[in-house]
């Protein structure tokens, strides 16, 4: 155990302080993003299981950025960003849930 103790110690990035380094890597399973443009409850429920797991950086998969350089073909699949509008009002008790376990979050 002692060969681990550093992956228990908090680091940062830049100033964010994140308690431990376990960080979840940008993932994109299937079925957590609504036609609507937000993570549906599937995937708000997986990512704060994580962080209630004790996990302290998660980056979320599934976001798409559009630029001029590179066009995204829709429909490719579902992505929580397709509508800025509703991804904000619904991801807010998302990341509340998962800073309340201490945890950070990056899309």
């Amino acid at each position: 155990m002692n060969n681990y103790i550093s992956l228990f110690q908090g680091t940062k990035i830049g100033k964010l302080e994140i308690k431990n380094r376990f960080s979840m890597a940008p993932m994109g399973p299937f079925g957590f993003a609504g036609e609507n443009g937000t993570f549906n409850q599937r995937g708000a429920e997986y990512y704060i299981e994580r962080a209630k797991g004790g996990t302290g950086l998660i980056i979320t998969g599934l976001c798409s950025v559009e630029n001029e350089i590179e066009k995204i073909v829709r429909p490719s699949m579902p992505c929580p960003t397709i509508n800025p509008t509703a991804f904000i009002m619904s991801t807010k008790e998302m990341t509340e849930r998962i800073h309340a376990y201490n945890c950070k979050i990056f899309l």
